[in-house]
């Protein structure tokens, strides 16, 4: 992101700061001129119009260059016309009909830049809502469209669009992504929430964020009411995902899943490249989970490797994490680690699934450090017990031929037994469960 200048000294730019926050935001703008947070988590309140390049207000006409408040453009796609290779575009409040078009790298920063929506969330105030932020490709971006991009405070919305309001995975965010791209303090609102909403469905959008490449952050941004809000894979080994962090995020309102790492034609993701951490992920409400059999959503689907699933609560989800294993997806077979995550409310913990041929493949996963607390409710809608337990019967072999495992060492499992015992485990035979934590808060044994 471009560091913002001061402006105290500049009296032309003092006066359109006034004129573009309004009397009601200037006294707290006094206090709070300055530089953009280095970590788009924080609740900061950061002014952004009189240092930006490029300026839009809502009812403005689309002439010339869009270079200042007084000569500020009426749309954002206009701006990024334009707008120069790394410059700022900033977006004053107001709900704009328009899908950005993203061709360049830019930085689009609405009204609530640096104001958290999501674990870590700010005092808002009035939104600049737009449909969705996209680089060119259908269904999804090319490589030519390879930016650094930044967006940051805004409110995302299908404004009831039936073209967004379809089956179709067409992500309001889909960027491919450079070096650097940051998609921070954004609140994502795919629609009217439907815990049935399948793919006849047409209330809420499909999908809310996607890069297809390089090195990103995903932060305090609050995603809901999506079918699949969060889909993490790479288009192609040429142009890999470096690295991808996704933090401080609420996903809630999701119907079939939270998040998807996801590998495709052997594009494999490296070691440890994925960091899901410290999000806060919740499927429904308790009654979408408790009165309604056919409502399932699972908080994270992976048929990847390299994924670190960290500090996360999930709640009221049919699955908490469903891996598949042995398919053609993870052709390096890495090991996911899945640690220090609280689960309340669910039918099963983690569910892992076979998809192809495991001889000579290791199926070892790594679940240690986490907490099952509240219900685990069957399909009947009744509480069975307070914990959760493997499915899919045996794991497969590992690369010896011996039965894979799971460590799920130092886990809670919602009562002072820990996971039971036979005739009735709540877990699997090949997951380890020693030692075990008695009580919720333990230090591990």
């Amino acid at each position: 992101m471009r560091p913002h200048s001061g402006i105290r000294g500049d009296t032309q730019k003092w006066g359109e700061m006034k004129n573009y926050l309004g009397a009601a935001a200037l006294t707290a703008a006094v206090a709070l001129v300055g530089c953009t947070p280095s970590n788009p988590g924080t609740t900061t309140t950061v002014p952004t119009g009189p240092t930006a390049d490029r300026f839009v207000v809502n009812g403005a006409a689309d002439v010339g260059d869009c270079a200042t408040l007084a000569t500020a453009c009426g749309t954002v796609n206009y701006a990024v016309s334009q707008a120069a290779d790394g410059e700022t575009i900033s977006v004053g409040a107001g709900t704009y009909d328009e899908m950005v078009s993203v061709d360049k790298s830019l930085t689009f920063e609405g009204p609530n830049a640096g104001i958290g929506a999501g674990t870590a969330a700010g005092t808002r105030g009035a939104e600049a809502t737009v449909k969705g932020f996209r680089s060119p490709g259908n269904p999804h971006p090319v490589a030519a469209y390879e930016f650094d991009v930044t967006i940051d405070g805004f409110s995302i919305d299908p404004q009831g669009d039936s073209s967004l309001l379809t089956p179709d995975t067409l992500n309001l965010i889909a960027l491919y992504g450079g070096s650097d791209v940051e998609i921070v303090n954004n609140r994502l609102n795919g629609g009217a929430w439907n815990p049935l909403c399948s793919y006849s469905c047409t209330t809420m959008a499909d999908s809310a964020i996607l890069v297809r490449s390089g090195s990103y952050l995903v932060s305090n941004n609050r995603v809901e009411n999506f079918r699949r809000p969060l889909d993490i894979s790479q288009a192609s080994p040429a142009t890999p995902v470096v690295s991808a962090k996704y933090t401080k995020n609420v996903v809630q309102n999701f119907s079939f899943r939270g998040f998807w790492a996801a590998e495709w034609d052997n594009s494999a993701f490296g070691a440890n490249t994925i960091s899901i951490d410290d999000n806060y992920i919740e499927g429904g409400s308790t009654a979408d989970l408790t009165a309604n059999p056919a409502f399932s959503p699972t908080a994270m689907l992976v048929t990847a490797g390299g994924v670190d699933f960290t500090n996360n609560t999930v709640k009221n989800v049919d699955t908490g994490i469903y891996e598949e294993v042995c398919g053609v997806p993870n052709p390096n077979d890495l090991v996911n680690r899945y640690t220090g995550n609280t689960f309340d409310e669910l039918r099963a913990g983690l569910t892992i699934a076979t998809a192809g041929d495991c001889t000579g493949r290791t199926a070892d996963r790594v679940f240690t450090g986490n907490s099952f607390v509240g219900g685990v409710w069957d399909r009947t809608g009744n509480p069975t017990r307070a914990a959760a337990w493997f499915v899919n019967g045996v794991i497969p072999a590992d690369a010896s031929g011996a039965p894979g495992t799971v460590d799920a060492a130092c886990t809670f499992w919602g009562s002072a037994d820990g996971p039971g015992v036979n005739p009735n485990p709540w877990v699997t035979p090949g997951v380890s469960t020693t030692p075990f934590r008695a009580a919720l808060g333990d230090a591990c044994p």
